[in-house]
């Protein structure tokens, strides 16, 4: 399956537009990633209100089938993930690129980040982050590695983790989407790490919904957005995209002493790292 997904890949972009001129490379592009539940959606909202962006929230391919094969495999593998990339990806690139214009993507294609921060020189890397309990809950009502559609993409820790053992024969399901929060959050923060402090911001859900913050206003000065009107951000945040409506879990401040406990144990340093308490 996978031999199957990459030929296909690779026939796609044998069959693009810029053919040998990669000068799109250079382009002005960025990376929007974090663990999903995290106005990555709304974000994207706002940028289309702007001139100079074209931007995209997940946009096809969506790459879920490369999801656990990406973050498992693309540091020893990191050529096949840079083709992969190039023929999912280099035709929207070019597009805003001849347009003059800033490519941003809220993307699935986390795994693939170490390639795409080297393969693209002038990208940049916002990471959006929100406390585990928001995303925890909203994992749990939604039915994560229970009965959610896309469960069979979502990351698993592979065969030769030491977690493999417990995730098979111990773990809870909301130890599982802890773990989530834990392992998606490093990889994007390893990944950050490899690059220079200005090609990268990090980006608190709790600051950047709130605009009293002013973190909205620097995360699009870091974009290069030329100008959003702000009844365009307000309408934009007043509206709640993607908002979580069913399913049943408690919020953060009514878990158990066992759920925190449970919590810290798994996804505790990550915490700390991000400036988050239990």
């Amino acid at each position: 399956m996978r031999n199957l997904m990459d030929f296909a890949l690779a026939k796609q972009r044998r069959n693009m537009s810029q053919g040998a001129d990669d000068s799109w490379a250079q382009s002005s592009s960025v990376f929007v990633a974090s663990t999903g539940r995290t106005g990555s959606d709304t974000l994207i909202k706002v940028l289309q209100h702007a001139e100079n962006v074209i931007a995209h929230h997940e946009p096809h391919p969506r790459m879920r089938e490369y999801t656990n094969d990406s973050f498992q495999n693309v540091a020893v593998e990191r050529e096949r993930f840079r083709q992969v990339f190039l023929s999912a990806r280099s035709d929207l690139i070019s597009e805003a690129f001849r347009a003059r214009k800033i490519y941003v993507e809220s993307t699935l294609m986390k795994g693939f980040l170490p390639v795409i921060l080297d393969t693209l020189p002038n990208s940049k890397l916002v990471h959006l982050v929100r406390h585990p309990g928001g995303v925890v809950r909203s994992g749990m009502r939604r039915g994560w590695y229970e009965s959610h559609v896309h469960d069979r993409w979502r990351l698993q820790p592979g065969v030769s983790s030491p977690i493999r053992k417990l995730w098979d024969t111990k773990w809870s399901r909301f130890e599982k989407i802890c773990w989530y929060w834990h392992a998606i959050n490093e990889f994007i923060l390893e990944a950050g790490d490899s690059v220079q402090p200005e090609r990268r911001r990090i980006v608190k859900f709790e600051a950047f919904v709130d605009p009293d913050t002013g973190a909205l206003k620097e995360l699009l000065h870091f974009i290069g957005v030329a100008r959003i009107s702000a009844e365009a951000i307000a309408s934009t945040l007043d509206a709640k995209h993607n908002r979580q409506e069913s399913g049943t879990f408690p919020p953060y401040t009514e878990w158990s002493d066992q759920q925190r406990e449970q919590l810290g144990q798994i996804a505790g340093t990550t915490m700390v790292r991000l400036g988050y308490a239990l």
